[in-house]
């Protein structure tokens, strides 16, 4: 039975756009999703006007932060009641677009829903501390913005020899964008700041012993073809040898094309998506 709402977004063109836009404004997920929401009829409850039934039973697997289970796939059976992210609408988008997103509403139908999470971020962790019991390994939680989200891990990595990171990144996006995703980005960011800037203060041997690697388990990391890449002290001369300048490689977003050149990437073609998986490990 199909919903009444009409839709003010017609036109894939449209919505595209609004996506692409989202994508590079580097806004948190939610936000996101809540603006997604607005032009689809099928997320934020939508969905339910396609179904007769008075009582849905759902199992989901939630890859995205802590208590926001319902909003996992934009939340097509939930209607999460939500106030229109309307000054981020104004400072985001243009035109006829974005007085279509403030002048969208929401009209979905109401049922008994009875939800079972199979796998969320916290239930992932558990497991993982039980499954590395015998390892001293830390859970670093993601907590800040990029880059001061790199800065933090590093602290860390000065007192524990290996730290793993679950949870997805935003990285805002501005200039010229080249290959690759917030995985690729990530590794190169840190690999400027572990290998070429010493952040870490490290001795060289130390630094060879430095393994560093993020995953998109998904298998696509923003708009390569990768799912991520990994990095250490001997790539790290490698991409001297061959004169590869990580910081144009960081300004244009081109982070896929200088692992490509070293052959140390990731890929995936399983099509699981639960969340990214970040490594810093020291020998």
């Amino acid at each position: 039975q199909r919903s009444a709402h009409h839709l003010a977004f017609q036109h894939f063109e449209e919505v595209t756009s609004i996506h692409k836009t989202l994508v590079e404004s580097g806004a948190d997920i939610r936000v996101i999703n809540q603006v997604r929401s607005l032009c689809s009829e099928i997320k934020a409850g939508r969905c339910l006007s396609y179904f007769n039934g008075a009582q849905i039973y759902e199992y989901i697997a939630s890859d995205i932060p802590e208590g926001d289970d319902l909003w996992t796939s934009s939340s097509i059976f939930h209607y999460q009641k939500f106030k229109a992210p309307k000054e981020f609408i104004k400072e985001t988008f243009k035109g006829k677009i974005r007085e279509k997103l403030l002048n969208t509403h929401h009209s979905p139908r109401i049922a008994s829903i009875e939800t079972q999470v199979l796998l969320n971020p916290s239930l992932l962790k558990k497991l993982s501390d039980e499954f590395f019991i015998e390892e001293e390994i830390l859970f670093f939680e993601i907590e800040n913005e990029f880059p001061d989200v790199c800065y933090k891990m590093l602290e860390q990595f000065k007192e524990n020899k290996k730290l793993i990171s679950f949870d997805e990144i935003n990285i805002p996006l501005n200039g010229e964008v080249g290959l690759g995703g917030r995985n690729s980005h990530f590794v190169l960011y840190m690999a400027k700041l572990i290998f070429e800037d010493n952040y870490l203060h490290f001795c060289e041997n130390e630094l060879r012993n430095i393994h560093l690697g993020s995953y998109a388990t998904d298998g696509d990391d923003g708009n390569s073809s990768l799912a991520g890449a990994y990095f250490n002290y001997e790539l790290y001369q490698k991409a001297k040898s061959l004169k590869l300048n990580m910081m144009d490689f960081l300004s244009d977003f081109n982070s896929a094309n200088f692992f490509k050149t070293l052959n140390c990437t990731y890929q995936n073609n399983q099509s699981m998506n639960l969340m990214d998986v970040r490594f810093l490990i020291r020998n």
